[in-house]
């Protein structure tokens, strides 16, 4: 029967005859108890050094191990770049903070030459210094144990947030400027 024969009330049952049924044999075959899987797709999805360091981690069950290192290795990548551009050693939603600074950033993600690229920037700046407040410090520091979804959602905001860093726009550091 396609849409226009017969009428709604008629369409209507004709469905639900069959997905209602077909919906709880659906159901009846799935163990929604079971834990989703990571798959490979879901790994080659994730930056390569986030990867590297969170899948045999989570693999092992370890959930908020793989989380606080994702973390960490951001952190990490972010720390280098700043200390190599002007030898500040600073940490955390500080170190991110002044790093992606819309006003005197030590890493661009954008040119800065527009209103929208300002707001990227300070966006980006917000959600790496929230990232490191509200996901790293609290599994660094305290004992909290996020489920297997949690741990992979964190894991992806850690990897896109690495991808964002690699792709960075270069500045000319002070030390390169002062020589000019």
């Amino acid at each position: 029967m396609t849409p226009l024969e017969g009428n709604a009330v008629e369409s209507l049952s004709t469905l639900q005859d069959f997905v209602i049924p077909e919906a709880r044999r659906m159901l009846a075959a799935t163990d929604i108890e079971k834990p989703v899987e990571a798959t490979q797709w879901f790994w080659d999805f994730v930056h390569s050094r986030i990867c590297a360091l969170a899948r045999p981690r989570f693999e092992a069950g370890f959930f908020a191990d793989a989380v606080e290192v994702s973390f960490k290795e951001l952190n990490d990548a972010v720390k280098r770049i700043v200390r190599d551009t002007d030898g500040r050693d600073l940490d955390g939603a500080s170190l991110m903070t002044t790093a992606f600074s819309p006003q005197n950033p030590l890493i661009r993600l954008t040119t800065l030459t527009t209103e929208t690229d300002k707001t990227i920037q300070q966006g980006y700046m917000q959600i790496m210094a929230g990232s490191m407040t509200g996901i790293r410090n609290p599994k660094a520091h305290g004992n909290l144990a996020p489920d297997h979804t949690e741990a992979l959602h964190d894991i992806c905001l850690a990897s896109l947030l690495m991808r964002k860093l690699d792709a960075r726009i270069e500045c000319e550091s002070p030390a390169a400027s002062a020589w000019n």
